[in-house]
């Protein structure tokens, strides 16, 4: 989690465009998060709590980007 919360870091305000890193990142958080849910994991509550929140900036830099500027307020 740590490793993928400092890569995310990096790409999270970019647009998307299809077959980027922050494309791909985006999906592999996902499938991360979709994971964890209702499981046990090792790491600090810090990384996770980082990690959780990069997946929302992911969600409200989406929304920004395509102009649903509402929407990606709602998200934070």
């Amino acid at each position: 989690m740590g490793l993928m919360s400092g890569l995310l870091s990096q790409v999270v305000h970019l647009p998307s465009q299809p077959g980027s890193l922050r494309s791909r990142l985006a999906v592999a958080g996902q499938d991360i998060t979709r994971r964890l849910r209702g499981n046990k994991f090792h790491c600090s509550a810090e990384t996770a709590a980082t990690f959780f929140t990069l997946q929302d900036l992911i969600e409200f830099f989406d929304k920004y980007h395509a102009g649903h500027h509402q929407e990606a307020l709602e998200v934070c």
